[in-house]
Order: structure tokens, then C-alpha cells, then sequence
């Protein structure tokens, strides 16, 4: 299985609440680092810079809302 590449550039990230499970997107933009210290060999690196995105356990995103008001009246949750 060979490991798949991405270019550098701005990308959606989407992660997982580790708590609750609840998925949240968070725009990350990758790019080369180029590290070059006196006497050794240069060195590239990853700089990732992202934001933070506000999350509270449990609450009801806006997508999930959508959705929910878009299920007929009869399978929507209690």
C-alpha cells in the first residue's frame, strides 16, 4: 500500500471530537519549512498553521440541525 501524497496549500481538515465524536472542519494551510543551521545539511520541514475552531461537548452544529429539520416529522429524534 503505498502512502498518498498532498501538495502544500490550504486544505479542510476534519477531526473528531476524542469526547464526544462530534466531527468539526478546520481550514489548515501546509507549507515548506527550510531550516539551515551554520556547518550542517539543510533540512526541510512542515509548517502547518491553523486555526482554532470553538467547540463545546454536545451541542448542536449547524449542519446536524439542518439535517434534522430536513428528516420527515416521524424519524426525527425526540
Amino acid at each position: 500500500m503505498s502512502t498518498p501524497q498532498i501538495a502544500g496549500g490550504l486544505y479542510n481538515v476534519v477531526l473528531v471530537c476524542p469526547s464526544c465524536g462530534e466531527l468539526g472542519a478546520i481550514p489548515a494551510t501546509l507549507a515548506t519549512r527550510l531550516v539551515m543551521v551554520r556547518g550542517e545539511p539543510a533540512t526541510l520541514g512542515l509548517r502547518v498553521k491553523a486555526a482554532r475552531l470553538p467547540h463545546a461537548c454536545g451541542q448542536l452544529t449547524i449542519t446536524a440541525a439542518l439535517e434534522e429539520l430536513e428528516r420527515p416529522p416521524d424519524e426525527r429524534a425526540p
